[in-house]
């Protein structure tokens, strides 16, 4: 079973067990309603179906799923981004339950048939709800690498409890600074910087493109995409989607350029 595979039957397994509804459409509807109301971030329920329909029912070949959405399903399971859940697909973080289920090799135990899961139980040092207060805007894989980085300890009496994750103070972080993403520290306590883990190729790559009026068709065709919002239309170099409003980018085309950018460009 293919990567991408599993992470869609994992998300709809638990829209199946959040919802409480089994159907196709239901879920659909489900998922669709729940990544916009939590994450700002529109993925309409015939999308849904479609990948719905390829990768649980089989009915066509697997579909292209552009990367953002990979990392957007990942993080709704509890993982950073979609290379987290490729490296980790049995770590989930429970924070109702503040435990931490992963899946570690035991030496001496070849089977392949078992599952050796170790639950780690998050000390008090952090109270969940009340870390998530102070870190409103945070991104929930950001939040999840700074818990990580406290104290835990293997729920296992009478042994010692070592550290089993690095600290937050090694994670590199960025956001999003009006035009381009910038580097930072989880020590950033700027409220206007929502934080997110380092990209390096959106770090290098995706910019908001300030000056449309150099666009043309010759330089921009195939390198340069767009999202429309309130009629505000904006350039990026790179796909993805529009930190600003979290709409999916779209590759320009001849008409977009020609009506929003060039000597038709938003002066």
């Amino acid at each position: 079973m293919s990567n991408k595979k599993k992470l869609i039957n994992k998300v709809f397994n638990k829209a199946k067990k959040d919802s409480g509804q089994t159907t196709k459409n239901a879920l659909a509807s489900y998922l669709w309603a729940y990544f916009e109301d939590h994450f700002g971030f529109e993925i309409s329920d015939r999308t849904f179906i479609r990948y719905y329909d390829a990768y649980i029912e089989n009915k066509n070949d697997e579909i292209r799923i552009e990367i953002f959405k990979l990392n957007k399903f990942s993080e709704y399971l509890g993982f950073t981004d979609y290379q987290d859940f490729v490296n980790n697909e049995t770590a989930v973080v429970d924070i109702k339950e503040n435990t931490i289920k992963h899946k570690f090799p035991i030496e001496g135990n070849s089977s392949d048939s078992k599952e050796n899961i170790i639950h780690i139980t998050i000390q008090n040092i952090i109270k969940i709800p009340e870390f998530f207060t102070k870190h409103k805007g945070m991104s929930l894989g950001a939040a999840g690498l700074m818990i990580a980085g406290g104290s835990f300890a293997l729920n296992k009496p009478n042994e010692t409890k070592p550290h089993l994750f690095a600290s937050s103070s090694d994670t590199k972080f960025m956001y999003w600074d009006e035009s381009r993403y910038k580097m930072t520290t989880a020590q950033d306590k700027n409220p206007l910087h929502k934080l997110m883990i380092l990209d390096s190729v959106k770090i290098k790559y995706f910019k908001k493109n300030l000056r449309p009026d150099t666009l043309t068709v010759d330089n921009a065709m195939g390198k340069s995409w767009y999202s429309k919002y309130k009629n505000k239309v904006e350039f990026f170099t790179n796909d993805g989607i529009n930190p600003d409003n979290n709409k999916e980018l779209k590759p320009v085309t001849e008409h977009i350029l020609g009506k929003y950018a060039g000597d038709n460009a938003e002066k």
